[in-house]
């Protein structure tokens, strides 16, 4: 069980997709991890995010796959990501906003 994850996830959020009770993200210090089989396999669902500390997390109740991610740190931002099926990448994010300690490189 929990094949995929890291030894020390350091959990802090836990989200249920609505549409399918197999379908979970777990939202950790280390990023973003998706199961399709209730917890039994974990994929990273990292790919496109710039910060991994992730504090929140939200399942769309009728987008499979859209997820709502809040994140901390040195740049508290806020996106809304939408994941391909799988889990494996990121289709889309759109900012939201953030700490206001966010610049240009």
């Amino acid at each position: 069980m929990n094949t995929g994850l890291p030894t020390v996830p350091l959990s802090v959020s836990l989200a249920i997709d609505p549409l399918n009770s197999s379908v979970l993200y777990l939202g950790t210090r280390t990023g973003i991890f998706k199961t399709s089989d209730g917890g039994g396999t974990w994929t990273a669902a990292n790919h496109g995010l710039l910060n991994l500390w992730v504090t929140a997390l939200a399942v769309s109740p009728s987008e499979p796959g859209v997820v709502y991610v809040a994140t901390a740190g040195t740049t508290a931002d806020a996106f809304l990501a939408s994941f391909s099926q799988d889990g494996s990448s990121l289709l889309s994010s759109t900012y939201l906003g953030g700490g206001g300690d966010d610049a240009v490189a």
